[in-house]
């Protein structure tokens, strides 16, 4: 089954209809805004949503499954925004409420500990702090500069 026949069916029985129509692409690397984001690539990172472009890119070489978990992913993030905090979590468990074909497990809240593990987590990959800090809060909903503020001593690794 194509992955655009899949968003069309998620979205029916999982999101009522109501997200606009999105193009989805099967990628080898994600790209944003046009260009590759190779920290996003190096890290791993399976999928992509850009809501205003309504493009969702989803990485290839995935089993079936993950595909699914993937497209179920990046159509919460077309719901819920950026990040990984609770809009996100509490888009993810409605879905996963009414059956969706996903294992993935909500984010744990942002809490000290957590931060200081995630940035060092980055850091140990070989990005820089000023890296680090974005994608512990971009994974976490926020801006690097509230991460910084909520959790000075924690966001430096």
């Amino acid at each position: 089954m194509s992955t655009a026949k899949l968003f069309d069916d998620f979205n029916d029985q999982y999101f009522g209809g109501r997200l606009p129509r999105y193009r989805i692409k099967v990628v080898k690397r994600l790209r944003v805004r046009r260009k590759v984001d190779k920290d996003l690539n190096r890290l791993g990172a399976v999928g992509v949503t850009d809501r205003r472009g309504r493009l969702i890119q989803i990485r290839s070489g995935q089993s079936d499954e993950q595909q699914i978990e993937t497209l179920l992913h990046e159509m919460v993030h077309a719901v819920a925004g950026n990040g990984h905090g609770k809009p996100f979590c509490d888009e993810l468990e409605r879905i996963k409420a009414l059956g969706a074909p996903t294992n993935e497990k909500p984010s744990l809240p942002m809490t000290a500990t957590l931060v200081r593990g995630s940035v060092q987590d980055y850091l140990d990959e070989g990005l820089t702090l000023q890296q680090a800090q974005k994608h512990v809060a971009w994974d976490n909903g926020c801006l690097p500069s509230t991460l910084r503020r909520r959790f000075p001593r924690s966001s430096r690794g």
